[in-house]
């Protein structure tokens, strides 16, 4: 098992995954540029003009902002978190290899109940470990490995 002080939360993860929408954006820009493809005429019939580069700059900027906040988010909630192990009162729908589930935990008298979608290799027993942030309970970090509670 591991200590709270060894999960570690790293910015590459988090803006890897948001990466996807701003070479989209960029991608989209290019190819309505460079090109005679409108992917937004088929919606809107009058627009024969390639999109403008706002666009894509503000959808880049919008994602780094969001990526950014999350990540902090997420770095508040194991420098004030509390660990516990919520119980798994239902599972739902298996869509591959993620499962929904249906979890609880107590802290300080009050019960919280959450849905979330898993990977199976994550879902191991009854509980699920989970890091409440101490100053506000409803915010929670799924740990994806045992730690010490």
């Amino acid at each position: 098992m591991k200590d709270i002080k060894d999960l570690e939360i790293t910015k590459l993860k988090y803006y890897s995954y948001s990466a996807w929408i701003y070479i989209a954006a960029w991608a989209w820009y290019l190819l309505e540029h460079f090109t005679d493809i409108r992917i937004t005429k088929r919606f809107h019939s009058q627009r024969e003009d390639p999109i403008g580069i706002l666009i894509p700059i503000l959808l880049t900027l919008g994602t780094i902002i969001v990526t950014h906040y999350l990540y902090l988010r997420d770095q508040s909630i194991i420098k004030n978190g509390v660990i516990l192990n919520a119980k798994i009162i239902s599972s739902g729908k298996v869509y591959g290899e993620i499962q929904d589930i249906k979890f609880t935990y107590r802290y300080e008298g009050k019960s919280y109940k959450y849905k979330k979608s898993l990977a199976k290799a994550d879902i191991d027993g009854e509980t699920v470990p989970v890091i409440i942030d101490s100053k506000n309970p409803k915010r929670y970090f799924l740990a994806k490995q045992k730690l010490e509670a």
